[in-house]
């Protein structure tokens, strides 16, 4: 039961990022990388703040990988942010060291972006 749970939490954050993205995309007129960010973001933010809220009840809590995961996509600010104004994930170590990873990776994939599309390399 606690499996179906998760799954419907993962594919419910993923739903609404889409829809969000479709909305910026269709009714905005904004640039695709654009609209994800900002919808990622969002997604992120919410899915944080949810979760702490939730962290005190006999609710099923979203998956620390689901967190991760929309770190990864592009939400590090809003999970950053989530972190911060929430106090949400700031002391489990586990977590962090996983989230400095994926703003490393960002980092490390923008940096190298930034110097292919500029001929510096």
């Amino acid at each position: 039961m606690r499996r179906i749970s998760i799954l419907v939490y993962t594919a419910g954050l993923i739903t609404f990022t889409l829809i969000l993205f479709l909305i910026f995309q269709l009714f905005l007129d904004l640039k695709p990388l654009l609209s994800w960010l900002v919808a990622v973001n969002a997604a992120t933010f919410l899915a944080f703040g949810f979760d702490k809220r939730i962290s005190s009840t006999s609710i099923t809590r979203i998956p620390e990988n689901t967190l991760i995961l929309l770190a990864l996509a592009g939400g590090t600010p809003a999970a950053y942010l989530g972190m911060r104004i929430f106090r949400h994930k700031i002391s489990k170590r586990s977590f962090t060291k996983k989230f400095w990873t994926v703003v490393i990776l960002q980092s490390a994939f923008i940096a190298v972006y930034y110097l292919i599309t500029t001929r510096y390399l």
